[in-house]
């Protein structure tokens, strides 16, 4: 069989006899993937898994661009790709893939699958990624110029220095993405949601804001650390949620922390916390020092093989000690705002609750069976902050789980339904006026 190499020189009428060999061998060409895409909705087969060779190969026994839609392409290196310009990747999965300094200028991403994919550097150029999914991905130094990511879901994203020249995000969620040192020049961002975006620095000179969310035009000036909240996280959410999303997509990553009371990095690999250093201090104790921040911002890197392993605790654990010693300290200090409340709902655990499309978006679970109609349990409840909000320990099918309050329904004949009611009408308000 000849080496890779030489199948670039292959002749184009010996290219045709040999299309079916290649296909059969290497990987699906567009009739291939229509014919296993048909099996799957029938439930007669499951889309199999490619590598990088069997893509190279049918994208050149093909006789067009890459027909690769709906195909699990998840975790596969793609860096640096040159033949992927002009692919179809309508519904395909790539998530944790590695794209970085691909071409993709001209594909079709319509609802791909993204999340937590490395794109630094990728060339996007007129692409479609119309309702795509890009939450916690690494654009960083991304050419997405005249790219159409209307609807696209973009919460967390890394996208530093990105070029958007003449894009369209009408609609996109762009919540705590950080978009610094952006261009965005002649950009669409009708009705797009900017919350707690990060935009020092970012060239907005021409675009069409009409109906876009801001935040009371904190984030068009340059960045300060909010007195509560990560800046890259999203609004109203802790550190911990932002990290809780980045395990239940089973991301790898680096998420590294900048806070008024020190900078850490976070090690995720394959959905579990594997790493911390904050300083001097590494593991556990350091994750549990960056856990008791409350201000400052992240930003997520790509994971190194070479990272180091000094944590084996589930996150549930984790987190659940986290809460424990924050709630300790401000108990200590009298620094329980709702105190009485937080009592209550200990003292009637477990609690049935039902998580709202909010929660839904935020802890990414959505796809794992979860829907607002799924009974949750409430298990314990701590006081997340000085600001006195408060977060409940969830228990579901997936596990454990930390989620705010807020984002939480009891039922209506539970005895303290009034009260959680009016703890969560206070704290709507004061969001919607902040």
């Amino acid at each position: 069989m000849p080496n890779r190499g030489m199948w670039f020189s292959i002749i184009p009428s010996f290219q045709k006899d040999l299309t079916y060999a290649h296909t059969q061998e290497y990987g699906p060409s567009k009739h291939a993937c229509e014919d296993t895409q048909r099996q799957v909705s029938q439930g007669i087969a499951a889309m199999s898994e490619l590598n990088r060779e069997q893509v190279l190969m049918a994208t050149i026994a093909g006789k067009g661009p890459p027909y690769l839609r709906g195909v699990d392409l998840s975790t596969l290196d793609l860096s640096r790709a040159g033949w992927l310009m002009e692919a179809d990747l309508r519904q395909a999965n790539l998530t944790n893939a590695n794209l970085a300094r691909v071409n993709l200028r001209n594909a079709r991403l319509e609802k791909a699958n993204m999340h937590s994919s490395n794109l630094a550097g990728a060339d996007l150029q007129g692409a479609d990624l119309c309702d795509v999914k890009l939450d916690v991905a690494n654009l960083r130094l991304a050419n997405l110029s005249g790219a159409n990511l209307r609807n696209a879901s973009l919460v967390g994203t890394n996208l530093v220095k990105v070029n958007l020249e003449g894009a369209n995000l009408e609609r996109a969620d762009l919540e705590g993405a950080n978009l610094s040192g952006a261009n965005m020049r002649n950009a669409v961002l009708h009705l797009a949601n900017l919350k707690m975006a990060n935009l020092n620095g970012a060239n907005l000179e021409g675009a069409s804001l009409l109906g876009t969310v801001l935040d009371s035009g904190d984030n068009m000036q340059q960045f300060h650390a909010p007195p509560q909240g990560f800046a890259g996280a999203i609004r109203s959410i802790q550190l911990t949620d932002l990290i809780q999303l980045v395990c239940l997509s089973s991301s790898s990553l680096v998420i590294r922390v900048e806070s008024s009371q020190g900078n850490g990095t976070i090690h995720v690999k394959s959905g579990r916390v594997c790493h911390a250093e904050q300083g001097d201090i590494h593991g556990e104790k350091a994750l549990m020092e960056m856990l008791q921040w409350n201000n400052g911002r992240f930003e997520t890197f790509p994971l190194s093989p070479e990272s180091c392993a000094s944590i084996d605790k589930p996150l549930e654990h984790l987190l659940l000690e986290s809460m424990r010693r924050r709630d300790e300290r401000l108990s200590e200090g009298g620094s329980h705002t709702y105190s009485k409340l937080l009592r209550e709902i200990r003292k009637h655990t477990p609690i049935p609750a039902y998580p709202s499309k909010d929660l839904l978006k935020m802890i990414g679970i959505k796809g794992r069976g979860l829907n607002t109609g799924s009974e949750l349990q409430i298990n314990d409840a701590f006081d997340s902050d000085e600001s006195g909000n408060i977060l409940c320990s969830i228990v579901g099918e997936d596990g454990i789980f930390i989620a705010p309050l807020n984002h939480l329904t009891i039922k209506q004949d539970h005895p303290l339904f009034e009260e959680v009611s009016a703890y969560q009408h206070l704290h709507r308000t004061c969001d919607a006026g902040s």
